[in-house]
């Protein structure tokens, strides 16, 4: 009796698979809800069974499959991965908006980071120096060279908004900025909005928007 759905499965495994895969995106949701309900310490566990899950129903469609052709294999696995990819992309990938961090990604959120680039553009640099395993981006140091900055203050820092669960290693910091622009003397107040990322190294940054207006 215990043993049906086993049987079931290793009689019709792309059933399976299909199933899982249109899952995902309830998966993501649920793991977000998870994660909202501060039991972050389920989130990588769950996704990891359900990821152990998927690869074991691909392995015994492709083994099933392999014995009566090559080709819808390859089509079976092909297919089904690409769908994954499509439904997995617009949950993970795409930015609703700014949102706080979780406390997984602790303290400093490459802020430091932020502050010496900003630092650095103070003393009439562009914060090459500031930018860990890169320059910095064409666009920035242009911006920065037609603006003297007089002084920044931080006001917010945070995570980027998705539909999954926050990820903690990309983060953001507004600075509230006071600039005079070359052919000037007149003191604006603007915004800086400066992106950051951690990774083996620790914190780089990846992008300045702004002095936005």
């Amino acid at each position: 009796m215990l043993a049906r759905p086993f049987v079931w499965w290793g009689s019709h495994p792309w059933i399976v698979v299909w199933g899982l895969v249109l899952l995902l995106p309830g998966v993501v949701v649920l793991l977000r809800l998870v994660d909202e309900s501060r039991h972050e310490a389920f989130v990588s566990p769950l996704a990891w069974a359900f990821g152990l899950l998927s690869v074991a129903a691909l392995a015994l469609g492709a083994l099933t499959s392999a014995r009566r052709s090559a080709v819808r294999t390859a089509l079976g696995l092909g297919s089904a991965l690409a769908a994954a990819a499509f439904l997995l992309w617009p949950v993970t990938q795409v930015t609703l908006g700014r949102t706080a961090c979780p406390a997984r990604a602790g303290r400093d959120l490459g802020a430091s980071m932020a502050m010496a680039a900003l630092q650095a553009w103070r003393e009439r640099g562009t914060g090459d120096a500031a930018w860990q395993g890169g320059r910095a981006d064409t666009g920035w140091t242009e911006r920065a060279r037609r603006h003297a900055l007089l002084d920044y203050q931080l006001v917010e820092s945070g995570c980027w908004e998705r539909v999954a669960p926050v990820d903690g290693t990309r983060t953001w910091h507004e600075f509230r900025v006071t600039v005079r622009r070359r052919e000037d003397d007149t003191p604006l107040s603007k915004v800086v909005l400066i992106h950051a990322a951690a990774g083996a190294a620790g914190w780089k940054l990846t992008g300045i928007d702004g002095p936005l207006p």
